[in-house]
């Protein structure tokens, strides 16, 4: 439990790929039936796509937040991780969560997000959020 004021570093693994379980972007297409060749042919087109998505929906959240005013829900999409074999980052993943979905989850709550506005980290995959807590 943080008290209020209290600053907090959230750094999960932003944004894990589903395939990641699998392994489909390490292995060899030999390693797939024809479903899972297909599969992993399209997996650069679906990380451009996904990429893409990002921002136009980060922004209709934001502006869905501000003109509620409203807490928003957390949104985030569960994975199957693979706790079996270790095929590349993130196999063991159980959920992907956006860095922006996050910052505006506690910011709806009214906590401060002392670096989402920072223009270097807004699309960021790699650093943490930093939150003041405000009860």
């Amino acid at each position: 439990m943080v008290k209020n004021g209290g600053v907090m570093l959230v750094s999960p693994a932003w944004n894990c790929a589903p395939w990641a379980a699998d392994g489909y972007p390490v292995r060899p297409y030999s390693d797939f039936g024809w479903s899972g060749k297909l599969y992993k042919f399209s997996i650069p087109f679906r990380a451009i796509f996904s990429g893409l998505g990002l921002w136009p929906v980060s922004v209709v959240r934001e502006t869905q937040w501000k003109l509620s005013g409203e807490a928003t829900r957390l949104r985030y999409r569960r994975l199957e991780a693979n706790y079996e074999k270790y095929w590349m980052p993130d196999s063991d993943a159980i959920n992907q969560l956006a860095r922006h979905e996050v910052g505006l989850w506690f910011r709806s709550r009214g906590d401060e997000c002392l670096n989402c506005d920072d223009p270097q980290e807004a699309g960021s995959l790699v650093h943490p959020l930093v939150i003041r807590v405000r009860k």
